[in-house]
């Protein structure tokens, strides 16, 4: 068969080589390539050379260049890790869910449907409670000048009762007089935080031979607030809440002219349309036991006309209350 291909000219041999290169050529990789996948060396041309053998022997390294697999990345298309991005809530019991707002260190906890069920304190919020605060604060502020304010002693004869002036000369020495101071809101729409105030009473008197001394004390300090006006027939005493001053009874005793009881800015809250009533008792100083002190005194009795006077300074007003000299012991213990 090989004369026959060489004897049939030089044309066929030459064409005969040209087919051996072109088959060595496709499976080498140089050149143009058929596809490789596809690509099937028949049994007879295999045999026709040496050289195509070896080249039928190299072809996977030709399947390289092409793609392994191409359905692989869909496999995690289908499947995906479950992963949870950072900003996503976090599935909470009952389905509530726990987000962070955009303001620093605020936590809002929502339910199912959206609503919120709490919110965390920070310190760059205020909770609901610090903002009614904060505006019953600024209400006070500006109503404070509308409240008016009073100061009355217990009055015993001719009628017992509430009076705003001279109380009488019904009181001994040793006894314990009845005030109350009211501020008055009926008027007003907001509640009023009312400001600082304080009381002021007569103490030591050194005039001539009086050498006297007037109230020495106070006590039983409370307040209450009601919707009625506080009446004149008003009972001497009245439950109420503790009221704890910034000083009480402040002074020399048996040398300062005046002893004073202060009250700070809030001590006393009055609601919209009401009246708050402070209310004490001051203790008329007794002679037997101040000629007793170093150095001696008398009490109370010996306080000239109706000089002995209790005040109220406020920022709605002062206000004076006069009690006429009790009588003056006829002996001493």
């Amino acid at each position: 068969m090989t004369r026959r291909v060489y004897g049939q000219g030089p044309w066929r041999r030459l064409l005969s080589t040209l087919l051996v290169v072109a088959f060595t050529l496709s499976f080498s990789g140089i050149g143009y390539a058929a596809e490789a996948p596809t690509a099937e060396v028949p049994a007879a041309q295999a045999g026709a050379s040496s050289p195509a053998e070896g080249a039928a022997t190299e072809a996977p390294a030709a399947e390289e260049p092409a793609p392994p697999q191409e359905a692989a990345p869909a496999e995690s298309e289908v499947a995906p890790p479950v992963t949870t991005a950072p900003d996503t809530p976090k599935a909470r019991p009952g389905g509530a869910t726990r987000e962070r707002t955009a303001v620093k260190g605020a936590v809002t906890r929502t339910g199912p449907a959206g609503k919120t069920v709490g919110t965390n304190k920070t310190s760059g919020q205020k909770t609901r409670r610090q903002a009614v605060e904060a505006a019953v604060s600024a209400a006070a502020v500006t109503a404070q000048g509308s409240v008016s304010v009073r100061l009355e002693g217990y009055r015993l004869t001719p009628w017992a009762g509430w009076v705003p002036a001279n109380l009488g000369k019904d009181y001994d020495e040793g006894d314990w007089v009845p005030y109350r101071f009211t501020i008055d809101n009926s008027g007003g729409d907001a509640p009023v935080s009312f400001g600082a105030f304080s009381f002021a009473y007569d103490h030591y008197l050194n005039s001539g031979s009086k050498n006297a001394v007037g109230f020495d004390a106070t006590r039983g300090w409370k307040f209450y607030t009601t919707a009625t006006e506080p009446d004149t027939g008003d009972p001497s005493s009245h439950s109420g809440t503790g009221l704890s001053p910034l000083s009480q009874d402040a002074g020399a005793m048996g040398s300062s002219p005046a002893l004073s009881t202060s009250f700070g800015a809030g001590s006393v809250v009055v609601p919209a349309g009401e009246y708050a009533v402070v209310m004490y008792e001051a203790h008329l100083a007794v002679t037997p036991w101040w000629r007793l002190q170093s150095p001696s005194r008398n009490g109370s009795g010996f306080y000239p006309g109706s000089s002995l006077q209790m005040r109220v300074a406020s920022p709605s007003g002062d206000r004076t209350v006069t009690l006429p000299v009790p009588p003056e012991p006829d002996a001493s213990i």
